[in-house]
């Protein structure tokens, strides 16, 4: 691959605390009460498409009390399924939405991470398996 790609150095977001009297948490407080008002239409993304799915509408609810409603939905219809398992198999919402460039970053960035969770699982697993290799 001749693509020469910069990996951007890894940053988190600052941590909050919330506390009481903080600006974080009046923020959040103000904000409570405009995201129970709205109610929100949950689609589905089919090929890159976000898109209300062709069934049946319901309610979604708050899970500890029913007589919130979080938006509503649809269930998905056979064709939908179908639109969605060719969209898979194509990839086109992979290279449509994503650069060559950013998902090599992106790799680059997670590989040492793969490295790390790879020795925490195998080397255990290599000492077991030479241990019993050398006492059979």
């Amino acid at each position: 691959m001749d693509a020469v790609t910069r990996v951007p150095a890894p940053h988190n977001e600052p941590v909050l605390t919330y506390a009481p009297g903080s600006p974080e948490r009046a923020a959040l407080q103000a904000r409570l009460p405009e995201l129970a008002a709205e109610t929100l239409e949950l689609t589905s993304t089919i090929g890159g498409r976000q898109r209300m799915a062709a069934g049946e509408k319901f309610e979604v609810v708050q899970p500890h009390r029913h007589s919130a409603v979080l938006g509503t939905s649809a269930h998905a219809t056979h064709a939908d399924a179908e639109n969605a398992i060719r969209s898979a198999r194509s990839g086109v919402q992979v290279s449509a939405v994503i650069s060559t460039s950013t998902r090599l970053a992106v790799s680059a960035a997670t590989m040492p991470l793969k490295s790390i969770f790879s020795q925490a699982t195998f080397t255990p697993m290599r000492r077991v398996i030479s241990s019993a290799m050398s006492t059979s």
